[in-house]
């Protein structure tokens, strides 16, 4: 039977970058050790320590040492997060910034946070770590208070579902900074990415018997500045071997986008950490179709007016195209040709 030492030090060594693992590893040495204070620390770049800390009650929390005058105590949020200086026995300074999480229930969100803060403390050599978890603590609690919004509808999710794919495609297939591409300009950007060459517009849809995407405004599928443009759509349907978003997120972090760039981008799509818990929908990629904005391709924009003048005049202009019957390329090939803009 494998023991409880061998199953920590298995997975010691499979996971050590991520918070969360990082917990869990502490659980399973707490079954050696029940009631013990457990820890993993790590010196760094500025010659101070943090740690990972299992407390006694089995409470997760995250340690950074400070200066001995650093005076600091405060909820980060309603939600149950900590973060308070005290005294810590071991650092020569003998003070410790710590963030403790008060609600179990956030403990996916928490590791996120600590990720976060370890991932930017690495990034920047420029900032003590103690002013970076300063720094990271008081961005989450801006974007918990952002995330009392709703959650994503239905059509949002595959929407985004279907723009984390065509990233990860990118990233495939060797683009430079794909992640800066992907809303360039932020949520009011003209296109979902947008490249020297050209840009690209992502649809999404769950309809089973047509391929319908809809098209929003006037200017979404226009061509009137001279641009390339390629539109890239995917019909997904609810399954149970399908993909969550935050599945999709995890994916592409795995394949080294930053963890702070990609959260960036996301709250500005309306997604945010703390939602992650009820992000459980599960989608599979049933068609994903991809071709070039053209004058053969049915659409509606300003050149089409008889006066060009009168588009001001249009508001919430919206329409639906059924993409299945119009030529294009298909699986493999809607990918290669969406990323064509992106690649030498």
């Amino acid at each position: 039977m494998t023991s409880t030492v061998q199953r920590y030090r298995k997975r010691r060594a499979a996971a050590m970058g991520e918070s969360r693992d990082t917990f869990d590893m502490l659980r399973l040495r707490a079954v050696d050790h029940p009631g013990a204070h457990l820890s993993r620390t790590e010196l760094v770049d500025d010659g101070r320590t943090s740690g990972w800390v299992l407390e006694a009650d089995g409470t997760p929390a995250f340690y950074v040492e400070v200066p001995a005058e650093t005076d600091f105590h405060e909820e980060l949020n309603a939600k149950g997060f900590a973060v308070e200086v005290r005294a810590y026995a071991g650092f020569e300074s003998q003070r410790a910034l710590m963030i403790r999480l008060r609600n179990r229930e956030m403990e996916a969100a928490f590791a996120s946070m600590i990720d976060d803060l370890v991932d930017t403390a690495k990034s920047d050599l420029t900032a003590t770590t103690a002013i970076v978890a300063r720094k990271t603590v008081d961005r989450w609690r801006e974007m918990f208070k952002a995330a009392g919004r709703d959650l994503l509808s239905l059509n949002e999710q595959v929407g985004l579902l279907a723009e984390l794919h065509l990233l990860a495609a990118l990233a495939d297939a060797g683009a430079t900074d794909p992640l800066e591409a992907w809303h360039r300009g932020g949520p009011s950007s003209q296109h979902d990415f947008s490249f020297e060459t050209g840009d690209v517009e992502v649809k999404a849809t769950t309809a089973r018997e047509s391929f319908d995407i809809t098209v929003h405004g006037l200017e979404q599928l226009s061509t009137d500045d001279g641009r390339a443009l390629i539109l890239y759509a995917e019909q997904l349907e609810a399954r149970a071997d399908g993909e969550t978003l935050p599945e999709a997120i995890s994916a592409l972090e795995r394949r080294g986008f930053s963890r702070l760039r990609i959260r960036e981008k996301l709250e500005a799509c309306g997604y945010f950490e703390a939602h992650a818990p009820s992000y459980t929908d599960r989608f599979a990629v049933l068609r994903c179709k991809a071709r070039e904005v053209d004058d053969t391709m049915p659409r509606i924009s300003k050149s089409y007016l008889p006066d060009e003048a009168h588009a001001e005049d249009l508001k919430r202009v919206s329409y639906s195209i059924d993409f299945g019957p119009i030529d294009g390329f298909e699986g493999p090939e809607a990918s290669l040709l969406a990323t064509s803009l992106a690649t030498p």
